[in-house]
């Protein structure tokens, strides 16, 4: 992995980082929180840069991995100024939050939802329907037409905005690909090592 970022790999963000960021968002209820995540997927896949056969795909399910899963610290309560529309996603859980961002914002089908997440289709439809009626409840609408929430969801984003990932995601990977390769050395190390231990002891015994 060469030092400097590929320019192929910083278009690849440019084009994506904000409206991603927003998706994540709308998930973690945090701007700052949110992009902490979109850049630890960026630099998982600046890593793999070139190897990766779907890199949404695979970008997309280490970022919603990582948030819907609670593996960042939480806020129980939006900050008051996101609005109402983040105030009633902060009444669903991680992953009914998920499921709607990615199937109402990104657009996604419920079965790329499934694939994505790892969960069966039918769980998807379950935390779909149960998302869109808690929105509904909470936010006083006459409608969880999928539509409808996609405009509300957007509109709760619309001035979140992204700086540029491309050149930290990149040193990060740079960065991650030096600690495993660390890791694999010293690792072979002990490996020859204790085999040598085990020739002088076998030696011994003889």
């Amino acid at each position: 992995m060469r030092e400097y970022v590929d320019q192929e790999f910083a278009v690849y963000v440019d084009t994506r980082q904000e409206r991603w960021l927003r998706g994540a968002t709308l998930v973690c209820l945090d701007p700052v929180k949110a992009g902490s995540a979109l850049r630890a997927a960026f630099a998982r896949l600046a890593m793999r840069w070139g190897r990766v056969d779907d890199p949404d795909a695979y970008t997309l399910r280490l970022l919603y991995e990582r948030i819907a899963r609670r593996r960042l610290p939480w806020s129980k309560e939006p900050a008051s100024e996101q609005g109402a529309v983040l105030s009633a996603l902060g009444q669903l859980s991680p992953v009914q939050r998920a499921v709607v961002v990615l199937v109402a914002y990104e657009e996604l089908t419920v079965v790329e939802v499934g694939n994505l997440l790892e969960m069966s289709h039918m769980a998807v439809r379950e935390q779909l329907q149960g998302a869109l009626s808690k929105l509904q409840a909470e936010l006083g609408t006459s409608s969880s037409r999928i539509q409808d929430v996609q405009l509300m969801l957007a509109e709760a984003v619309d001035g979140v905005l992204s700086p540029g990932l491309a050149d930290d995601a990149w040193a990060a990977g740079a960065a991650l690909g030096r600690r495993r390769r660390r890791t694999g050395y010293w690792a072979a190390v002990a490996l020859v090592v204790a085999a040598i231990i085990s020739l002088l002891l076998f030696g011994l015994a003889q």
